[in-house]
C-alpha cells in the first residue's frame, strides 16, 4: 500500500487522512514546527487530527483573496513566511498569528 511505501522510503510516521474533505492534504494546510494554518473549511475533527499528528497549534484561514488552498499562497518555516501579494490585510494578519509569528521577537 502507498502509505507503507511512503513510510518506508522516507522513514517517517505516515497517516492517511483528509482536511476539509480534501485528500491532497499538502494543498490544504501549511505548518512550521509549532503552528499550522489549515483550509478555512476544516472542521474541528480535522483540526484535532492535525494537532494530534503534528503536535502543533492550528487555526484556519485563506490566502490570495479567499483561496482556501493555503499552500497555493504561503511558504513558511520557523523564522517567517512569504504570502501571495493578492492576500488581503486580514488574511496576512490571520496567517501571521496562526503560524505563531505575530508578537514574537527574534
Amino acid at each position: 500500500d502507498v502509505v507503507k511505501e511512503i513510510k518506508d522510503a522516507l522513514k517517517v510516521d505516515t497517516v492517511k487522512g483528509q482536511i476539509a474533505s480534501i485528500g491532497i492534504v499538502g494543498s490544504a494546510a501549511i505548518s512550521n514546527s509549532t503552528h499550522c494554518l489549515a483550509h478555512r473549511d476544516a472542521d474541528e475533527n480535522d483540526l484535532e487530527m492535525i494537532r494530534k499528528i503534528l503536535k502543533v497549534k492550528v487555526d484556519t484561514g485563506s490566502v490570495n483573496m479567499a483561496n482556501p488552498y493555503i499552500r497555493s499562497g504561503i511558504a513558511c518555516n520557523d523564522h517567517g513566511m512569504m504570502i501571495g501579494d493578492s492576500s488581503g490585510g486580514p488574511e496576512v494578519s490571520n496567517a501571521d498569528e496562526a503560524l505563531g509569528y505575530l508578537g514574537r521577537s527574534e
